[in-house]
């Protein structure tokens, strides 16, 4: 006869049948994360939902009328905005547009506190040399 080779762990193993064993985890219809977490990356977002506003106008006035150092890059994130959105890559959208509104609105504050500084310089000027 052929020799018998020790059996492998877990084979021929019987479970017991009156063991209680949990059933797998199925979600309920409707099921939705809740919102307020961020989608992990690499992985596409189950639900889109609307897609955010890419700051581009606000962005472009903001460098032309305010402070253009600081206006170029929320230019640069205001246009990354819709291409990724058409990727599918739903958070980099919202990351983008995020980072746009910021600089622009940095933008503006930083180019509002200089015109102000300006008009105090100019108006101060103007009363002592009277």
């Amino acid at each position: 006869m052929y020799p018998q080779n020790p059996p492998e762990p877990g084979f021929g193993e019987h479970k017991n049948p009156h063991e209680q064993v949990p059933p797998p985890y199925v979600p309920q219809s409707g099921y939705a994360p809740q919102s307020g977490y961020p989608q992990a990356y690499g992985y596409p977002a189950s639900s889109p939902g609307l897609k955010p506003d890419n700051y581009l106008a606000w962005s472009i006035v903001s460098t032309i009328m305010c402070c253009w150092p600081m206006g170029i890059p929320a230019i640069v994130f205001a246009s990354r905005v819709d291409s990724a959105w058409i990727r599918g890559d739903y958070l980099g959208a919202h990351e983008a547009s995020r980072k746009a509104r910021g600089w622009t609105i940095a933008s503006a504050v930083t180019g509002g506190v200089f015109i102000l500084g300006y008009i105090a310089i100019i108006a101060l000027s103007m009363v002592a040399s009277s």
